[in-house]
């Protein structure tokens, strides 16, 4: 029972940083709700490229994301991911992380 709760808890925590990341109207807002997560999954020496590719669009106007909706602004956010970055990886991540529990 108390690993079910823990996973849960974890879940919950992924949804709501994931809310969070597309809820963003700022690149402060956006690095500050991803930080911790992309320190885990690829280190704190990375933290200064996810930086400079979130500030990058916010400067070029392809964030925030124009829609809404939850579903329009994951679409935005994959649509404007260049393969390769960490911001292309860590959409992948929330991507993977979150609907595999539906698929298990």
């Amino acid at each position: 029972m108390s690993q079910r709760l823990d996973k849960d808890q974890d879940d919950i925590g992924l949804v709501k940083g994931l809310q969070m990341f597309l809820d963003a109207t700022t690149a402060q807002q956006m690095i500050d709700a991803t930080r911790a997560r992309v320190t885990g999954l690829f280190g704190a020496d990375c933290i200064t490229q996810y930086c400079d590719e979130i500030i990058g669009h916010f400067v070029s106007g392809k964030l925030p994301a124009p829609d809404t909706t939850t579903t329009g602004k994951l679409f935005h956010v994959l649509k404007i991911s260049v393969p390769g970055t960490i911001f292309a990886k860590l959409v992948q991540a929330f991507l993977v992380t979150n609907t595999s529990q539906y698929w298990s």
